[in-house]
């Protein structure tokens, strides 16, 4: 018998982020970033920021990613995207970014952008998987380290609507 290589079909449902889902947002997100956004500024984009859309998947009541995007006539800034340490590697990042790129081209014409660490390259060949090319650089970005961002985004129209797998 040949093993095959084909992913499990995950049973994921991606949904707009509610106060409930707050612990598991903060969980995921302390244990991706070492300067984690305080709980207070995950409550404010959940329930307060006009232009903040937060999404989450869930796999039965369990947050296991999350996306924060503002939303800006028709550009969306992506803000933050983590997934639960035992859920990387299985394509949910990859669902979360087709669910925001579905949403973009409601908006057509419209943009999508992102600043992502320079040294992170498997979030870089995720977004350049997805269609977006390097647009630019913030250097010394990232407080924590100094590293510099690389801004990424991708334009949606007619003629590209990107290329969502």
């Amino acid at each position: 018998m040949i093993p095959t290589l084909a992913k499990p079909r995950l049973d994921i449902e991606i949904r707009r982020a509610t106060t409930r889902d707050l612990n598991g947002i903060m969980e995921i997100e302390e244990a991706s970033f070492t300067t984690p956004w305080p709980r207070e500024v995950m409550v404010n984009e959940i329930t307060a920021n006009p232009f903040s859309r937060v999404m989450v998947a869930t796999h039965g009541k369990e947050v296991v990613s999350f996306t924060i995007c503002w939303v800006i006539n028709r550009e969306r800034h992506l803000q933050n995207i983590a997934t639960a340490p035992a859920w990387r590697s299985r394509g949910v990042a990859r669902m979360m970014m087709d669910h925001l790129l579905d949403e973009a081209q409601r908006d057509v014409p419209s943009k999508v952008m992102l600043e992502v660490r320079e040294l992170n390259r498997e979030a870089r060949a995720l977004y350049s998987s997805l269609g977006f090319a390097q647009t630019g650089r913030r250097t010394g970005y990232y407080s924590d380290t100094g590293e510099d961002a690389v801004i990424m985004s991708l334009n949606i129209d007619e003629e590209n609507p990107g290329s969502q797998e």
